[in-house]
């Protein structure tokens, strides 16, 4: 009966083991607090690089600035006629067309200070591009980001015109 008491549920002996105090109060709450900040960190990483910065034109939001956007566009041979008729410069556009039941997205751009200014029509030399097939064109306005002042394009997808 002596031998029975002593058993315990891993065996003989085996439940000296346990009979330390274990890790103090401090460390436990050290440890803790490193994986809280660990885990603070990682979640603020990752919410960081979901958030864009916001980028302005005329020191309001450039998503109100393209609403203010107005033009018109025509397509004949390899070429694509673009009339600026609203008070906002483009810098260039993003051309959608199906090429072979395959939906081919290409950017068109001005050269980096050149832009189509408001009342001027501008060619845009578009290679492969056919007046018979469905092709969208896209708008890009250029802004200025708030936090670094970088300027920066912008794609102004609620004025997407179908040619």
């Amino acid at each position: 009966m002596k031998n029975q008491k002593n058993q315990g549920f891993l065996g003989p002996h085996k439940t000296e083991v346990f009979r330390g105090k274990g890790i103090s109060p401090l460390i436990a709450t050290v440890i803790l607090i490193a994986i809280s900040i660990a885990i603070f960190g990682i979640i603020f990483g990752w919410m960081r690089s979901m958030v864009s910065e916001q980028v302005q034109k005329f020191g309001t939001p450039i998503d109100t600035e393209c609403e203010k956007l107005v033009f018109s566009a025509k397509i004949s041979e390899n070429t694509i006629y673009i009339s600026n008729q609203g008070n906002i410069p483009i810098a260039g556009i993003n051309l959608k067309m199906r090429v072979n039941g395959k939906t081919v997205t290409k950017s068109v751009l001005k050269t980096l200070d050149g832009v189509i200014s408001p009342g001027e029509t501008d060619s845009i030399a578009a290679d492969g591009i056919a007046s018979s097939q469905k092709n969208t064109i896209t708008p890009i306005i250029i802004g200025k980001t708030v936090k670094t002042n970088k300027m920066q394009r912008y794609l102004c997808k609620t004025k997407s015109v179908d040619l």
